[in-house]
Parts: structure tokens; sequence; C-alpha cells
């Protein structure tokens, strides 16, 4: 509320003349007068620079020249003085639905931000990443693989997404791959670790012993697709490297970046339910995710202006918003930190 204030009125009659001497009448101007010159006077000792005051108050160069310009430098003198006041950014980092998120330098894998990086969260589909790079670190993606399951089934029975693989057919290593991550293929999954790892058990240990190898802290599967399971957990930090690490793999960096593949089937094409892909302005990849439990999640990467960066975002309400905040955010707001363009 703003507040007025006001000056009222004397009340009661003007004061009379005096009868007095002419003294009387000239001594009530002459004590306002001195005090006015007295101001005058002081005024102009300080604002030469003369006097013990100022030389007392003002004992350093700065001052000394701020002093030599008259009065009204003696904010700057103040100003010169006092600790320099630490500028905020124009463009803050943006505030994003995720409760944790990590932004990649490419391809020297250095961290340009991250908050509740370490933080474990359900991976959601986002697992598939590391059962695409087990997989490729382990057999050829020439192989050719035999069906065990049928992947409407296995859809009936968990809701989950698929390929779409009929028992018994025979698709290469790379064709699975496609379906694993462009179409997020549970099936698919299933059926890359029973033959990479002899078992689906025997392909997560192979998953949790390369996070361990990648020093991944907050990670650990329990199965290769990432229908939720209260064991298993990933966090942005980790999950971030992983996707670092897949686009080290030219193969599967061509994979992530697909919007369509047909394999060697008779069923047409499969088109990348990843929207960021065509959305996104330079997307080149990777994958999304979503369950109950885990809510959306994203690892994305772009380039723009001979830069590559890659983010993660876990437990988010719209992955594709935070995702691209955070990459315009970085390609807008940093420089390279892996010392060379990309």
């Amino acid at each position: 509320m703003k507040r007025y204030s006001y000056t009222p009125r004397r009340n009661g009659r003007p004061l009379a003349r005096s009868s007095a001497s002419p003294q009387g009448a000239i001594l009530p101007l002459v004590v306002p007068v001195a005090l006015v010159l007295t101001v005058i006077i002081a005024v102009g000792l300080l604002t030469r620079g003369g006097g013990g005051l100022s030389a007392v108050s003002c004992q350093n160069p700065p001052c000394d020249r701020a002093l030599a310009l008259g009065a009204s430098s003696v904010p700057t003198v103040k100003a010169a003085n006092a600790q320099p006041t630490p500028v905020r950014s124009p463009y803050p980092v943006p505030t994003i639905s995720g409760l944790s998120a990590v932004v990649l330098e490419e391809p020297c894998g250095e961290q340009l931000h991250a908050f509740n990086e370490n933080t474990r969260y359900p991976p959601a589909s986002l697992a598939k990443l590391m059962t695409a790079l087990v997989a490729a670190n382990h057999a050829d993606l020439n192989d050719i693989i035999t069906s065990p399951l049928d992947g409407v089934v296995f859809s009936q029975e968990t809701d989950g997404t698929v390929m779409g693989i009929e028992l018994g057919q025979k698709l290469s290593l790379r064709d699975l791959l496609y379906g694993l991550l462009l179409r997020s293929g549970n099936d698919a999954a299933l059926v890359i670790a029973q033959y990479v790892g002899g078992s689906e058990e025997g392909f997560v240990q192979m998953m949790n012993d390369e996070a361990e190898l990648l020093g991944l802290e907050n990670t650990r599967f329990t199965n290769p697709h990432g229908l939720d399971d209260p064991r298993m957990f990933v966090s942005a930090h980790d999950i971030a490297i992983i996707g670092h690490e897949v686009l080290k793999q030219p193969a599967l960096a061509e994979i992530v970046r697909a919007t369509s593949y047909t394999p060697d089937w008779d069923k047409g094409e499969l088109e990348n339910i990843n929207l960021f892909l065509t959305n996104y302005p330079g997307a080149i990849g990777l994958k999304t995710g979503f369950t109950p439990t885990a809510n959306q999640t994203i690892v994305a990467a772009a380039t723009r202006d001979g830069r590559t960066l890659l983010v993660s975002v876990l437990h988010s309400i719209d992955e594709y918003v935070d995702a691209s905040l955070l990459l315009d955010w970085a390609f807008d707001n940093t420089t390279s930190a892996c010392g060379r363009t990309n």
C-alpha cells in the first residue's frame, strides 16, 4: 500500500509584529542565516577534499580520485570499495518435470549439468539400451537367431510393447536390435537375452557385469526389457553413461537414430516410436520408456553447430519437453567441454 504524508497547516492567528527595537526584529533572522552559511562552508570543505575529516575517511587511491571529482562521485567510491556482486546468468537452467537429469557433452562424456543425478529410479525401457550394448559386445550382429517365444502371447501376458516375433521365426541379431530399440520390443529383448546369455538370468548377470565395468554405482538390472521390478533401478548419471557408450558404437548409433527399418520378414516396416527423433531439430536418438512406476523416462541426443549433447531424464511427466528444454539450454549457454568440436 502506498503511503502519503502531508504537513498540517498551522492553527491560530498569525504571529504579531513586535513593537520592540529593530535589533530585536533582526535577531530571529540571524540564527537561520548562520546555520545555512555553516552548512555551505562544511559542504565546500568536503567536496574540495580539504580538512581532516576527508583525510581520515578516505585513504586509498580510488577514493582520492573520486573525491577530486566532487561530491557526485561518492556513490562510485562506495561501489569501488565494496565486494563485487556475482552476476546471475540471464538464462538459468530451465525447470523440468523430471525428478533427475544429466546433460553430457559428446564424444568425451563430460558432464555439463546434473541434478539428483545419483538418485535411483526405475528405468522402464531405458534398460534396453544396456541390453543392446551387451548384445553388441558379445555377439555378431549378423548371427541368425530362432525365436523361442511368441511376441503376441508375451504382450498379452505383460501388456507391454513387442516387435511382433513369432515362435520359431528366424531373424538376425541386427533385425532384433532394431525391433528392440525402434519398437521397444520386449519380445526382442527376451530372444536376444536367451541367445547371447544362454538364459534370461545369465544375460541379466552380463548386464550387471557391464554396469560394474563402467563404474555405475547406482544401477541394477533384473530383466532385459525394463518392465517394473522393485529390485531394478538406475540413476540419471548411470543411464546417461550407458547412452554415451551406445553412441560410441557405430552400429548401435545408426540404429537409435533410424526413424524406420524393415527386417528380413514379411510383416513390413518398423516405425520408431521415439517421437523425439522427428520433433527435435538435429536429434540422433536414443530411447524413451514408460511404466506406471517409472513414469516417463528418456535418453536423448542431438547435434547442433558441430556439437553433440546427450541428456537423460528420469521420472518425468513430459519426457520430450524436458529433454528439449535441457538441450536447448545447454546448446545456447555452454561451450564445448571436450576441447574440440565433434
